[in-house]
């Protein structure tokens, strides 16, 4: 019996430790690098993360019995995985593939050393191992977790570090994407520190930041403004900006900000987005809302929503809100975060921090 222990033992280490990289890197590429996984991958995580949990705790107990539960996990994480391989070459149509927003699985960037796709690494099966006798099992187990962890974490800041230098250098090179004449502006016109925030009004985060970026603003003694740019990324998004833009043609831009914020769970549900109903809401402003309606549909607003988003997409901003100071971006995402980068500006141009 404990031959066959013993022979069964380099196997199962294998194939944990194959499911604790695949583990670390789906996170890494999903929660790090923001890489929206498609529904194919959703389904092989499913079977794949609970792996980890399973043949980690038969190492460690030495207990064979992990394998009636690890078995149809591997079974339909491997199916899945065939599948998906079979989409990724071409060989099942493209009408098939489930992908959801964001990158495809299928797309040629998604490679890992530019040869193997990403749902093929759930297909890999290989081991070669001798047992050695001498080495304390529970401690490899241990040690190689702990190993894998320590990596998962140097990587993570590594990317971040890496990162947010390119992100720099591409606001550096596309300055002029930053601001243009038409965006509005909140404060101080002539302030010496100049946060710009790419918004979507549909964004549950930007309604979140919208009294904190306020609060800064207005407890800067005049040396901090807001501009804002647009990043539409939610589905209803462009009508709810056309409708902010329309009012701000008859000076009622704010206000008409105020309360899509303020009203944003009502009319910005992500399955069901009503942004038409913001008309309802800022009835009470005193708009003429027969003039704004037919503003909204204008133009003038259409080519002015096509240059955020042109800009958007120059800065690399692919989510919301995004934030530059001073040219700057906020590489480590929160609110003290941003407020900590403010200060920093506001000491580099010699001004009047907050109190």
């Amino acid at each position: 019996m404990k031959s066959n222990e013993s022979r069964l033992w380099p196997p199962l280490f294998v194939a944990w430790l194959i499911a604790l990289l695949a583990t670390a890197g789906a996170l890494f590429l999903g929660e790090v690098m923001g890489m929206v996984p498609c529904v194919l991958c959703w389904y092989q995580r499913i079977a794949m993360f609970p792996l980890v949990l399973v043949l980690g705790l038969g190492l460690l107990d030495n207990d064979r019995r992990c394998l009636r539960y690890a078995w149809p996990l591997a079974g339909v994480g491997w199916t899945l995985a065939a599948y998906h391989c079979l989409v990724f070459y071409g060989w099942v149509a493209e009408g098939l593939v489930p992908c959801g927003k964001g990158g495809s699985c299928a797309d040629a960037e998604l490679q890992v050393a530019g040869l193997v796709p990403i749902p093929g690494l759930c297909c890999y099966w290989s081991w070669r191992a001798k047992e050695r006798k001498s080495m304390n099992r529970r401690w490899i187990v241990l040690v190689t977790g702990a190993a894998v962890a320590l990596a998962f974490v140097a990587s993570v800041m590594v990317f971040k570090n890496r990162a947010g230098q390119e992100l720099a250098l591409v606001a550096q090179t596309n300055s002029e994407a930053l601001i243009r004449p038409h965006a509005p502006v909140y404060g101080n016109p002539a302030a010496k520190v100049t946060i710009v925030e790419f918004l979507d009004p549909a964004c549950e985060t930007c309604r979140a930041f919208h009294p904190i970026v306020k609060s800064i603003v207005n407890t800067s003694f005049g040396n901090v403004r807001l501009v804002v740019r647009y990043a539409p990324l939610h589905q209803g998004s462009d009508t709810a900006v056309k409708i902010l833009e329309a009012a701000r043609l008859q000076g009622k831009y704010w206000e008409a900000v105020e309360k899509a914020m303020a009203f944003q769970p009502q009319w910005a549900s992500h399955d069901h987005p009503r942004p038409e109903m913001i008309w309802e809401l800022i009835a009470d402003i005193g708009l003429d809302l027969s003039k704004a309606k037919a503003d909204a549909n204008g133009a003038a607003i259409e080519q002015l929503l096509q240059q955020d988003i042109a800009d958007m997409q120059a800065l690399n901003v692919d989510r919301t809100p995004g934030f530059f100071v001073n040219g700057t971006p906020l590489r480590d995402f929160g609110a003290e975060q941003l407020k900590s980068l403010v200060e920093q500006e506001l000491r580099k141009v010699g001004a009047a921090a907050q109190p």
